[in-house]
């Protein structure tokens, strides 16, 4: 029903003169009816439990993927995606799909963290033991506030405004990452390179490929 109500507010818009005021309020149902599809879509995915298809594959390569998809966007608001990324394939079993969900999840977080102007740190490495894979998501923004670290992985809990997220993706990206066997934890504010502290970092820690039969 939505994507009907969004279809036919877009073939209005070509009735009307852009600046006339009938072309403003179609505008405004358009910009509500896509918001209204994000939030069914947040909740969807929150609650249904997909079968996973897992496979073996290079978490190196499903992160540059996802960087590929965003990057265009988070670039006409100049902000940058920096990999370091270890050079050896980081080979781990699980659903590709889901863990690529996790990182657009976390790098969408990032860049609507920063806004404009900023820098996105990926970085992709051997965890504490040979038998773990360590993401890391490092941004420039504000950070999160301390009272705040404990509650960003609860269901619906979100600083961002009714328009810009409902406060399932950071609960979605848990529990994909605990399906998995992994942990994900977020620290803030960081030590940037002249000791200031800023931004937020999340890091996602996962077993590796070495160990599946």
């Amino acid at each position: 029903p939505l994507g009907i109500i969004l279809g036919y507010a877009q073939l209005l818009l070509d009735d009307f003169k852009p600046d006339g005021q009938k072309h403003q309020d179609v505008s405004i149902i358009v910009k509500q009816t896509k918001i209204c599809s994000k939030i069914v879509a947040d909740l969807l995915n929150f609650s249904r439990s997909d079968e996973s298809i897992i496979s073996e594959f290079n978490i190196n390569k499903a992160m540059e993927e996802v960087i590929l998809f965003v990057e265009h966007t988070f670039g006409l608001n100049h902000v940058v995606v920096k990999r370091a990324y270890k050079k050896n394939p980081m080979l781990m079993r699980g659903d590709k799909e889901k863990i690529k969900q996790v990182f657009i999840n976390i790098l969408n977080n990032a860049f609507d963290a920063i806004k404009e102007k900023g820098t996105i740190s990926v970085t992709i490495d051997i965890g504490e033991t040979i038998n773990e894979i360590q993401i890391s998501v490092s941004d420039t923004g504000p950070g999160i506030p301390k009272e705040n670290l404990t509650k960003i992985f609860e269901p619906f809990f979100t600083t961002k405004s009714t328009d810009k997220g409902t406060g399932l993706g950071l609960s979605v990206t848990f529990g994909i990452i605990k399906e998995h066997n992994g942990t994900i934890n977020a620290v803030s504010p960081i030590p940037s390179k002249n000791n200031a502290l800023q931004g937020a970092q999340f890091i996602v820690v996962l077993p590796n490929g070495l160990n599946s039969a």
